[in-house]
């Protein structure tokens, strides 16, 4: 046969005709998060034939128990109000491949595994479908929000603190300094000190603990390896509440002589008093140490102080009384301020000095208010009658009362920060892990 004869019978052949294919997969953007944070999935649409397909729709159920609203970055789809992704790609050529992103937002609050299914149609192929999982974790360094135990304690329960060597000394305003280790199961013995301790704080290496004597106008200097008072810094007035820099060589004292007192702990002696705003009470430092923030029990402002030069830095006017705890966030961004007859917690953008919304806390008086050492929570006591701690979820704002009973006080954290210690004034500490 010639080329010519063979050429001819070849294009006499009949040619097969193209054949469409529809493919789907889905996959997490990324298969483990720790809240608060963005997570979402990856839906790939395929036609892995050699023809066109047309027609082609997709959907998915999105987990509806989510923060955030879920987005969808394809112009061809839209999450409905029912939590519903719908896509209308019409058509798909040979080869080709759209991918489609939905993305949503966890609060530590949403800490939990989230999954959905995928179906992709079309007019003459179909349903293809396939699913996945994203799991959202909760930080390492925070409790789980879960009642653990209970220790009873006697005298009125108030402050509280935890050394990072594990040492829990709480002060009992009708006693003395009782001490136990972490996790709490029980006391192991009790401190003396002044009269009518209010408040105690370790220094970062867990080596000394001070405590503030409301009736006593003193600071007692405690060896924590001794357990045991070795020295007394007179302050003038009664001292509520003390406060450690992260580097141990200032303790600051609040208290109803309308002055921070400066102590410089090498000495130990008051170095400086700043005068502030009435009855100054809650105290928070900047992450850097570089300003520390002052509630005023009986004024109606909160005191920046420079620490480096002891001198007031700005004024907060809140425009009502009874300021009581303080926070600033993880990255110094953010002051938190707990309004016990307001009921709410106040946010101030530190770099404006502008106030934003309010966080209200139905039912409370906040009083007692810590940062989680993840700094993705804040704990708050709800203060007389209430007998509940607030866990608010600082990304969102979003809240959750745990009751406790009785009267809690103050909130102090264990060393990994998976523990919280919350003193309760009826006579007993509660664990939360």
């Amino acid at each position: 046969m010639t080329l010519v004869a063979a050429a001819a019978c070849a294009a006499d052949l009949p040619t097969e005709p193209p054949v469409p294919g529809l493919a789907l997969s889905k996959r997490p953007v990324q298969a483990v998060v720790t809240a608060p944070a963005e997570f979402g999935f990856v839906i790939d649409v395929s036609n892995p034939g050699t023809g066109p397909i047309t027609g082609v729709q997709v959907v998915d159920t999105l987990p509806s128990d989510v923060d955030g609203e879920w987005t969808v970055d394809r112009q061809e789809c839209a999450v409905l109000p029912s939590g519903i992704l719908s896509c209308a790609l019409d058509t798909l050529d040979a080869t080709q491949v759209v991918s489609i992103q939905v993305t949503s937002f966890a609060s530590t609050f949403s800490c939990a595994l989230f999954s959905s299914r995928a179906h992709a149609a079309a007019d003459t192929l179909g349903p293809v479908t396939d699913s996945a999982t994203v799991s959202v974790q909760c930080p390492d360094d925070q409790p789980d929000g879960v009642p653990a135990g209970r220790t009873q304690v006697t005298e009125r329960p108030f402050g509280v603190d935890v050394s990072a060597l594990g040492a829990v000394y709480i002060a009992r305003l009708d006693s003395d300094v009782a001490r136990g280790t972490v996790p709490l199961d029980s006391l192991d013995g009790t401190i003396a000190v002044g009269s009518t301790p209010r408040d105690v704080a370790f220094s970062p290496d867990g080596a000394t603990a001070y405590v503030t004597n409301e009736f006593s106008s003193s600071v007692s200097v405690v060896d924590a390896s001794t357990h045991a008072t070795v020295d007394q810094v007179t302050v003038t007035g009664s001292p509520f509440r003390v406060k450690v820099n992260s580097a141990g060589d200032r303790v600051y004292v609040s208290g109803n002589a309308d002055s921070v007192f400066v102590i410089d702990p090498s000495v130990p002696a008051v170095i400086a008093a700043v005068g502030v705003d009435l009855d100054p009470n809650g105290m928070a430092l900047s992450p850097d140490d570089g300003f520390l923030y002052v509630s005023s029990n009986s004024g109606t402002s909160i005191v920046e102080i420079a620490t480096a030069t002891n001198a007031i830095a700005r004024t907060f006017p809140l425009g009502e009384v009874r300021s009581q705890d303080l926070a600033v966030s993880a990255d110094g961004a953010t002051l938190y301020v707990a309004m016990e007859t307001s009921g709410r917690i106040r946010v101030i953008d530190l770099a404006t000095g502008i106030e934003g919304a309010p966080i209200p806390l139905a039912g409370a008086a906040p009083f007692g208010l810590a940062l989680a050492p993840s700094g993705a929570q804040l704990y708050v006591t709800g203060g007389l009658g209430s007998g509940s701690v607030h866990v608010i979820d600082v990304a969102t704002g979003a809240s959750r009362a745990i009751f406790l009973g009785g009267q809690p006080r103050r909130v102090a954290f264990g060393p990994d920060g998976s523990l919280a210690f919350v003193t309760n004034e009826v006579g007993w500490v509660d664990v939360m892990r």
